[in-house]
């Protein structure tokens, strides 16, 4: 068992949108990329233990970075499906949340 997880909650969702297969929510919606950041974290929970978890997200910022690269952490050239899935994934995150609070 392990005290503390901090998941890098905008690679996993990035990893699961070109890695995992797409899935579509019954409304119709792009959902495969958020299901698979929640499975990676029910493994972590199943597999480590751990006391604590905290997921972090990115978001889109401007620095001197943006004139090095272009594109860097814009939202320029993202699919909106992919786009639409941060705001899933953080409302799934408060749901999970909340499930932890009253089952842990």
């Amino acid at each position: 068992m392990s005290e503390l997880h901090i998941v890098d909650a905008t690679y996993e969702l990035f990893r699961a949108w070109f890695g995992a297969p797409p899935k579509r929510a019954p409304d119709g919606r792009e959902v495969g990329a958020t299901r698979g950041v929640l499975a990676s974290l029910l493994t972590i929970l199943r597999t480590d233990k751990p006391v604590f978890m905290g997921c972090a997200t990115d978001h889109v910022i401007r620095s001197f970075r943006n004139d090095l690269w272009p594109g860097y952490k814009t939202d320029g050239g993202l699919p909106e499906e992919l786009m639409l899935q941060f705001q899933l994934l953080e409302a799934f995150g408060g749901l999970l949340r909340e499930l932890l609070k009253r089952f842990a």
